[in-house]
């Protein structure tokens, strides 16, 4: 038979001389549920934590025009972004590198129907390009965008790597973005890992998105969050004594982050020291220009 080109081709002819009646017509066919992999239950962990903080989930387009293809550092702002060409795609023909437009674009569309505060959150695919007849970089991110200042957004951060699971502590270093108002902006990592970016948006980057409101942003490396993330809860007994908690105030130089002394205090607090939280920073008054005084909170527990 030289019209067999298939193997199907084959296994139809054996059928037919079998006798199509002759095959069994309610043979069942076995289903069975795949178990879960560990990106589904770490994002299904992410989507149940952001939630709960009031912040709902989007889905938006991977094509997106140039304006929502811009990338957050500067250092990717240097390559093109990837284009498609194709009649069904004139404007939005490129790949996006960071979600945070696309974000930013979602609460463009809520502030023009009445939601001045959307909070919104994504899980995604960006597209870096790379070295020219090679495929791109295709790295999962997940981007946050929220009408809240810088630290209300480190807030969510922190309470999402707490939610994780998460051991490494998280430390912001000031960065330069061009996505970000000049001195709002920091990377953040966990450890020695570098996590992502966040800061709050410039103003000529709000205008350009026609946005009213002020915002922040934070894009983060979700394969980070992959690997550092702790899916099944650790047992750890209950304190036998209440914790002791001592508020400090002291007068620092302006140039020292908070980083640096919460650095400090972790290394002289002791064996009963647990954690210290930032609570203000106070400047002007009868303190001298080039100086501040940070009051923070000390928890020791036994």
């Amino acid at each position: 038979r030289a019209d067999l080109e298939r193997e199907i081709d084959l296994i139809e002819e054996v059928a037919r001389i079998h006798g199509y009646e002759k095959i069994v017509e309610n043979r069942p066919i076995p289903v069975t549920t795949a178990p879960r992999g560990r990106r589904e239950r770490v994002e299904d962990a992410i989507r149940e934590a952001l939630t709960a903080m009031g912040i709902d989930e989007a889905v938006t387009f991977s094509l997106v025009e140039d304006a929502l293809a811009a990338p957050v550092t500067a250092e990717a702002a240097e390559v093109q972004p990837l284009r498609v060409s194709h009649s069904s795609r004139k404007r939005e023909n490129a790949l996006r590198r960071s979600l945070i437009p696309s974000l930013l674009a979602v609460r463009r569309h809520n502030e023009a129907h009445g939601v001045a505060d959307a909070r919104v959150f994504e899980i995604a695919d960006v597209y870096i390009p790379r070295e020219e007849g090679t495929m791109p970089a295709e790295p999962p991110r997940l981007a946050v965008v929220a009408g809240l200042d810088f630290r209300g957004l480190k807030g969510i951060v922190e309470t999402l790597l707490r939610s994780l699971l998460v051991a490494e502590p998280l430390s912001a270093e000031p960065a330069s973005l061009p996505m970000f108002t000049e001195g709002r902006a920091a990377t953040l990592s966990l450890g020695d890992v570098r996590l992502g970016w966040m800061g709050e948006v410039d103003a000529a980057r709000r205008d350009a998105f026609d946005l009213r409101n002020e915002c922040s942003a934070c894009e983060l490396d979700l394969g980070v969050l992959l690997e550092k993330a702790r899916t099944v809860a650790q047992y750890r007994p209950l304190p036998s004594y209440p914790a002791v908690v001592r508020d400090l105030s002291l007068v620092l130089d302006r140039n020292v982050a908070w980083a640096e002394l919460a650095a400090v205090v972790r290394d002289a607090a002791g064996p009963t020291f647990r954690q210290t939280d930032y609570l203000d920073t106070f400047r002007g008054g009868n303190l001298p220009d080039d100086k501040q005084s940070v009051h923070f909170a000390l928890t020791f527990r036994g």
